[in-house]
């Protein structure tokens, strides 16, 4: 993760019109988030689908129930007029969360869960 991290933090400098900001302002005028906020979306995402935490998801995610390759347990994501509903919580994570493999969405517990995602993520030994 930190690997990732620093990589991004350096391809932040490369836009000349933000080099002067922080990364934390520059990560927000781009749209970006930091490898840990990305990783805590995914956990709550788990959590919303298996009932432990207690949200309406009916506002906040829709299951596509369309057949499509990969896991069963896809999002849909919505169609945003709004640049700041682009930037929403259901509206980032829908496309990390459908690349997610079969077998990390379909853990039993939250730390299952987080062992496969961490597995599936860095494998490569970029960790």
């Amino acid at each position: 993760m930190k690997k990732l991290e620093r990589i991004q933090r350096s391809a932040t400098k490369l836009v000349p019109s933000l080099q002067d900001l922080s990364y934390e302002e520059t990560l927000r005028r781009l749209n970006l988030q930091t490898e840990q906020q990305r990783e805590r979306d995914l956990i709550v995402v788990y959590r919303m689908m298996n009932g432990s935490e207690k949200v309406d998801q009916q506002d906040l995610i829709t299951w596509d129930v369309r057949d499509s390759r990969g896991h069963e347990k896809k999002l849909k994501k919505a169609t945003c007029r709004r640049d700041i509903k682009k930037s929403s919580f259901p509206q980032r994570i829908v496309e990390t969360w459908n690349s997610l493999e079969k077998g990390v969405v379909h853990a039993r517990f939250i730390q299952d869960f987080k062992a496969k995602l961490d597995d599936s993520r860095y494998r490569d030994g970029t960790s």
